[in-house]
């Protein structure tokens, strides 16, 4: 028990590394576990202390390393540049200078550095900064009313809420959470899927974990000491699982765009588990090679220490099992060419989404609410008739309006798409609503594009509502203009990450997709360059002579990286072949040569 007098004496005279210690964050968050109504939490609170025992309660650090604060004040000179922050010599953050949420400083919290002295600590552009330093981490008020709000607590090492019933669940669902802004008051958020109710959630219990680590999260893989963190996560859903006796099969994993990336990961000891994934960032170290993220998260190594989320679907894919995708053609970053060439896998229902990769989830809302109510309970599925439909052909494609009869209970809270089969696997295309209740169609930007590596039927228009009825017109089959006999077949699924770093290969077929249309490639990897320090790449033209390869033959025994590129014509993928290829290898620097026939000859 504490007195109000061995608080008073205990905070004023405790040393700053005793109170750091172990035993000093117990002591910490014992005190925040007392209800802020008690007399102990009153007398903190006068005593102006409870901010400085947050500090203390915080993740301890490994000796040596300290958390960092980073307040930029004339960021308006700035906005948009990048910017790096040196301790010495070493760039220990980076990002871009964005504005601030209105009323507040542009801060960034939680840096782990190694020196106390603030004179060690400098911008690379000439902007005024102040820099604070400690053992405890940073947080804002808001963050900490947002995790009141949401029940958020600590166990051990991880950050979780429960929702649901917490007694005796038949059924789990694990939330993971996206990224905020970088320069947001609440950087660490949790995916609360509040749309459900009580009632939704009678016999089950779901886990919203919290990525609380670094300036925005580590996709649960480092906690801020750098210290590896997926053993834990894992065990911690294992012993969940466990202590509530569910099956495996009556689980569910869930994430948007870097949660949705978490949930592949965690998902792969489950695999009679529903995945329901949107936008996930399927190659890291693709992905976060660019300036908000270069210099803080890229640099923690992810790249190479987290399972891949893209090789994990891959496998997932193979295994069967029960996947909902939802993704945007136009979201290539994350995407990595590879939603497009699961159509036709058994198990996977694809659901592809106009807009950016931050209108996705938003888009379909209502198709995620009833997945999950499905999920819980059986829902209802009511049919309709598809009336009417229009085809009109474009250059790369074709759009479709159509008019589907359905009662007025069908037009409020429902996402519309349009259906298309291959072997029993569904592509789901998003529809717009129209002025009139029963229009719904194809915007330019939802066209169903003829370069997509698609060989199915539209066969369907499906209704997804938010309390879990389907509304399905499957009377398509009337409508035989709607076929895809010449479409191309998708490519076989394959992996970027093995050309330059571990193998050899001749003559792979490598698809890349772009939001308009895809592009085919034939790479080759004479021989293996372990740790590379340079990437040649030799795009060639298609048909070239294969004994180019002489040109090179002496590259074999240095540190230089080999590829080559056969290229149909003028390639608009080319880059994003390159830049993957080059992320992969780990090398520093990468050149590129284009040869024809007309520039080489034995």
């Amino acid at each position: 028990m504490f007195t109000r007098d061995l608080l008073s004496e205990g905070l004023k005279s405790v040393s700053r590394q005793t109170a750091y210690s172990s035993v000093g964050r117990q002591i910490a968050r014992k005190i925040l576990s007392i209800p802020e109504a008690s007399t102990v939490r009153t007398k903190i609170k006068h005593l102006g202390a409870e901010e400085k025992i947050r500090h203390i309660a915080t993740e301890s650090l490994e000796p040596g390393y300290y958390y960092a604060k980073l307040v930029i004040k004339n960021w308006r000179h700035h906005l948009g540049k990048d910017f790096q922050l040196l301790q010495d010599d070493n760039v220990v953050y980076g990002n871009v200078i964005e504005t601030p949420p209105q009323g507040k400083a542009l801060e960034y919290r939680n840096i782990i550095v190694t020196s106390t002295s603030h004179a060690a600590f400098s911008l690379n552009i000439d902007a005024q900064f102040t820099i604070s330093i400690g053992l405890g981490a940073f947080f804002t008020r808001e963050q900490e009313n947002y995790d009141k709000r949401y029940g958020i607590r600590r166990h051990g090492r991880l950050h979780y809420a429960i929702r649901g019933n917490q007694k005796n669940p038949e059924k789990l669902i694990f939330t993971f959470p996206g990224f905020s802004t970088s320069t947001t008051t609440i950087p660490h958020v949790v995916s609360y899927l509040s749309g459900l109710s009580a009632t939704d959630l009678q016999k089950t219990m779901i886990v919203c974990f919290q990525d609380r680590y670094g300036t925005s999260g580590s996709y649960m893989q480092l906690d801020n000491s750098g210290l590896e963190l997926n053993s834990a996560v894992a065990l911690e859903i294992e012993k969940i699982r466990r202590r509530h006796g569910v099956q495996e099969s009556q689980m569910m994993f869930y994430g948007a765009s870097k949660g949705a990336s978490i949930a592949i990961v965690y998902s792969e000891p489950y695999p009679e588990a529903k995945l329901v994934v949107s936008t996930p960032q399927l190659h890291l170290g693709y992905y976060l090679d660019k300036p908000h993220f270069r210099n803080n998260l890229a640099k923690t190594g992810l790249a190479i220490t987290l399972p891949q989320p893209h090789s994990l679907l891959r496998q997932y894919v193979q295994e069967g099992r029960a996947i909902e995708y939802f993704y945007s053609s136009s979201d290539e970053d994350s995407n990595y060419s590879l939603p497009e060439q699961l159509f036709g896998y058994k198990g996977v229902s694809l659901y592809r989404i106009d807009g950016s990769h931050g209108d996705v989830a938003k888009k379909c809302t209502f198709t995620l609410l009833n997945i999950i109510r499905n999920f819980l309970s059986v829902g209802e599925e009511k049919y309709v008739k598809c009336k009417q439909i229009r085809k009109y052909d474009r250059q790369i494609g074709s759009q479709y309006q159509l008019r589907v009869v359905s009662p007025e209970e069908a037009n409020a809270g429902t996402n519309w798409y349009l259906v298309e089969k291959k072997n029993g696997v569904t592509r789901n295309h998003i529809l717009t609503q129209g002025s009139i209740p029963f229009l719904k169609y194809t915007s330019t930007a939802q066209m169903l594009l003829n370069d997509q590596g698609t060989n199915g039927s539209l066969t369907q228009v499906v209704g997804y509502q938010a309390d879990g009825t389907r509304w399905v017109a499957d009377n398509l089959h009337e409508h035989p203009e709607l076929g895809f006999d010449n479409a191309h077949q998708s490519a076989t699924i394959h992996s970027v990450i093995s050309l330059a770093l571990y193998e050899s290969m001749d003559s792979q077929n490598i698809r890349i997709f772009g939001p308009n249309n895809f592009s085919d490639f034939i790479v080759s990897v004479p021989y293996v360059v372990k740790d590379p320090q340079k990437i040649l790449f030799v795009v060639l033209e298609e048909g070239f002579n294969a004994k180019v390869e002489s040109m090179y033959q002496d590259y074999s025994s240095s540190n230089i990286g080999l590829v080559y590129i056969w290229s149909k014509g003028e390639n608009q993928h080319l880059d994003i072949l390159i830049k993957r290829i080059f992320i992969d290898s780990g090398a520093a620097s990468y050149t590129v040569e284009r040869r024809t026939a007309y520039s080489y000859s034995e």
